[in-house]
């Protein structure tokens, strides 16, 4: 890509043969160098990095500024999970097209990295009256002194 092009597309199709569980969330885990913009069925779903459009920028455009990737060698920054929501809301039992477009910045960067993952999760809200946590905790949560210790009864995500 180095001095000649400053963006990638990427697409990926895929299927689900039954509709996602109620209380699965969709998730876009992304690692990105510099910026990317992500659609579902042409549907915008999420963009890092770049001027906040959600319309797909020019073929020519750049990132906003540059951002190291996990994988850089330069101040790397971790992966990212964005919890997308209800995953019932977003996919229906059918054929599904995940579509990225990754910018480099600048046009003579020596590195570019765009790596995607979507995934479904179940997603529990914690119960105020126990002591068990368990899955994504997807809002503000309160653990009380009273139900101390607290137990965690498998993977627990804490959601931005």
């Amino acid at each position: 890509m180095s001095n000649q092009w400053s963006t990638l597309y990427l697409r990926r199709s895929f299927s689900l043969a039954e509709a996602p569980a109620t209380n699965a969330h969709l998730f876009l885990r992304v690692d990105w160098d510099d910026a990317f913009l992500a659609w579902l069925d042409g549907r915008f779903l999420a963009g890092r990095n770049q001027d906040g459009s959600e319309v797909e920028p020019p073929f020519d455009s750049l990132a906003a500024s540059g951002h190291e990737s996990s994988r850089g060698n330069s101040s790397p920054q971790p992966a990212e999970t964005i919890d997308l929501g209800l995953a019932a809301a977003l996919l229906a039992p059918g054929t599904h097209t995940l579509a990225l477009m990754g910018l480099n910045q600048p046009l003579n960067s020596s590195d570019f990295i765009l790596v995607a993952d979507l995934f479904l999760e179940a997603v529990i809200p914690p119960d105020p009256n126990t002591n068990v946590v368990s899955g994504a905790i997807p809002v503000d949560a309160v653990w009380r002194a009273a139900l101390s210790p607290y137990f965690v009864a498998g993977t627990v995500t804490v959601t931005a």
